[in-house]
């Protein structure tokens, strides 16, 4: 192989990493977009309704979801500066707000509440000739 012939594998190479980088990227912020989309539409509905305790509930989520994604990405500011601050107080609520959420292992692990949920159901199977 010659010099030439690496050089431009090795540059198809990288554009086809960073093309996927792009992409995985853009999923993501696809994915945040749709979180907030539907969380801000039940926030709008419940304040409609004036139901301040869903509005509570939803903002909880989002300051937990915020607060780990910055940690995540950034880690936890620090410093006395007004934002080192105002993560510290959000970090206190996400993690109110994390006490408070059920766990999915212990729904899937807790059998009364499993055969609670299966009582009501009826499963039919129809055959079409």
């Amino acid at each position: 192989m010659k010099v030439k012939d690496i050089i431009i594998i090795a540059l198809l190479l990288a554009v086809a990493v960073l093309c996927f980088h792009a992409g995985t990227q853009r999923a993501d912020r696809k994915k945040d977009a749709a979180f907030r989309l539907i969380t801000d539409k039940a926030m709008y509905e419940a304040a409609e309704r004036g139901d301040l305790q869903k509005i509570k509930s939803s903002f909880g989520i989002l300051v937990l979801s915020d607060v780990r994604d910055y940690e995540r990405r950034f880690g936890a500011p620090t410093g006395t500066n007004r934002l080192a601050r105002d993560f510290a107080q959000a970090q206190i609520i996400a993690q109110k707000v994390e006490s408070q959420l059920v766990p999915i292992s212990s729904i899937a692990t807790n059998i009364s509440i499993i055969s609670n949920i299966g009582s009501n159901v009826t499963i039919t199977v129809k055959t079409e000739k």
